[in-house]
């Protein structure tokens, strides 16, 4: 069980952005929203086109932009996000880094495993019938070109 100070912390979500990325300025736009509605997490943005911008993102290894990354003092690590993200998945990884929520999804209950004794009868495949045609059987014709062959203002056809 987690105690109570650590959900007075907040948690931290880092933006990376680059000035010549296509789908960072959608990404601010998401988190500023996203802020908006929640105030249990401090935004930093940084832009990989500067030198301390470049530093950081060497230290979280972030390889693409926009990328985001959530710490907290409930989750022991940090959460990456690549691309765009949606609402749910941040409330849910922002909550995992305050220790609100575990980070893996429940497991799916599997089936016992069912042991049958006796003959194993194979599925049945469905079998098209036999196709039988009666008569003569003829080639596709083909059309015969004759032989040409010219010598000099003679011209041969065979």
């Amino acid at each position: 069980m987690l105690h109570y100070s650590v959900y007075m912390e907040k948690a931290k979500v880092y933006l990376f952005t680059s000035p010549t990325c296509s789908h960072c300025p959608s990404a601010k736009k998401f988190i500023y929203n996203f802020k908006s509605s929640r105030d249990d997490f401090d935004l930093i943005e940084y832009s990989t086109m500067t030198e301390e911008g470049q530093k950081k993102a060497e230290h979280f290894d972030v390889m693409s932009v926009p990328t985001f990354i959530v710490k907290g003092p409930g989750y022991n690590g940090n959460i990456g996000l690549r691309g765009i993200q949606s609402t749910d998945v941040m409330n849910k990884y922002i909550d995992v880094a305050l220790g609100k929520r575990s980070i893996e999804e429940p497991k799916k209950e599997k089936k016992p495993l069912e042991i049958k004794i006796g003959k194993i009868e194979e599925p049945k495949k469905e079998k098209k019938p036999l196709e039988i045609k009666i008569g003569k059987i003829e080639e596709p014709k083909k059309e015969k070109k004759p032989l040409e062959i010219k010598i000099g203002k003679f011209r041969l056809m065979f």
